[in-house]
């Protein structure tokens, strides 16, 4: 799938474009949680519910700081 520069991703383009993980705690309808997919240079971060709304993209540096802080915490 070609990215449109212009167009902020959604949900629906990173579950499209690659290797996406769910929260095993979503339930069979997908439920509330977070979907993360990953690339070599971002971190990407959809809400379930909004599959067509823009998603959070980070670097994985800014990514594995979260991680540390929120597992610290």
């Amino acid at each position: 799938m070609e990215m449109n520069q212009n167009k902020p991703l959604t949900l629906n383009d990173i579950t499209s474009m690659m290797h996406t993980w769910k929260s095993s705690y979503s339930g069979q309808d997908g439920g509330n949680c977070l979907v993360i997919g990953t690339e070599t240079t971002a971190v990407h971060v959809g809400d379930s519910k909004k599959p067509d709304h823009p998603v959070l993209t980070v670097t994985p540096s800014a990514w594995d700081g979260f991680l540390e802080t929120v597992i610290r915490d």
